[in-house]
């Protein structure tokens, strides 16, 4: 049984949060949040919110919870009592992380009869954070900025 990740965009207008549509990638017409970073993948999901972290990625932020002033619609979706690692990240913090940055990848790929699914400090290979991402999140990045302003952008998520 494997953990997924439900993360939604929103926008701010008028100092109200409310989901937001992606053009050209998720519902262009806006009637329901955008979904973005659907993929299965565990070092992106600990690089997130510390989530399944087997490479022991440092996390972009500690986890939040839901925002206080997070849209109803998003709110709706996260009423799951199976869900968890709620949190939120804004566009700004997303666009402005050094991709380039380094980190020791101790993920035991496929397991370890030793170490299971995590090597010890030292074993793991070192990589750019750049190489734990789909090229979709690149897309999914470049499609949000269309929205405007990075400060009136985020993503809401939260994992099964």
């Amino acid at each position: 049984m494997g953990s997924y990740i439900h993360a939604y965009v929103e926008r701010r207008t008028n100092g109200r949060w409310f989901p937001a549509g992606l053009p050209g990638l998720v519902d262009p017409d806006n009637k329901h949040p955008a979904q973005v970073f659907n993929t299965q993948n565990y070092t992106m999901f600990g690089w997130l919110a510390d989530v399944r972290n087997y490479a022991k990625v440092p996390p972009i932020a500690q986890r939040r919870g839901l925002p206080d002033d997070v849209s109803d619609e998003v709110a709706g979706l996260a009423e799951n009592m199976n869900f968890y690692g709620h949190s939120w990240l804004s566009l700004r913090e997303l666009l402005e992380f050094d991709y380039e940055a380094t980190f020791e990848d101790r993920r035991a790929p496929g397991g370890h009869p030793e170490y299971r699914d995590t090597f010890p400090p030292g074993m793991g290979e070192v990589k750019p954070y750049r190489e734990i991402f789909p090229t979709r999140y690149w897309e999914e990045l470049e499609a949000m900025k269309q929205l405007g302003d990075v400060e009136d952008t985020r993503i809401v998520f939260w994992f099964d």
